[in-house]
């Protein structure tokens, strides 16, 4: 039986951070590759061979493909072969930082004008219709 290989699946959301149950694997693999999007080539890791050179690799060896996309070719050829799957699990409120990034984007310099000139007195007009809306969501959804 060829050791397991491992494919890694990070979070688009936290970056490069890697799961505690990563590290085992990665020590005793054979070979890292990661993604062209990740900065693990700094750290030994190569780019990603073709699928099924990294399917024939991960039947005589054990390989961990570091990802942020498991449905992508190369995380399909090693799950394929029987790769385990490990996944960052996000803490509670990790989705908030998307509605961060959102309002810094348009708040920023070459962003939304209207956003950027905004205070809370200029939106308060705008509370009462908001919560109107808010409201009308949470009975749609309930």
């Amino acid at each position: 039986m060829p050791p397991l290989s491992t494919v890694v699946v990070l979070s688009a959301r936290l970056g490069s951070v890697l799961p505690a149950a990563a590290l085992p694997v990665l020590r005793s693999a054979a070979a890292v590759y990661t993604d062209a999007d990740l900065p693990w080539s700094q750290a030994g890791a190569a780019p990603v061979p073709s699928p099924d050179k990294l399917a024939a690799q991960a039947a005589a060896e054990a390989v961990v493909l570091l990802t942020h996309d498991p449905a992508g070719a190369a995380a399909a050829a090693l799950v394929g072969a029987g790769a385990e799957v490990i996944t960052v699990a996000e803490p509670a409120g990790a989705a908030l930082l998307d509605a961060v990034a959102v309002m810094d984007r348009l708040r920023s310099p070459g962003g939304c004008p209207w956003d950027a000139e905004q205070t809370h007195s200029s939106l308060r007009q705008y509370l009462i219709e908001e919560t109107y809306e808010l409201l009308d969501a949470i009975e749609a959804a309930i």
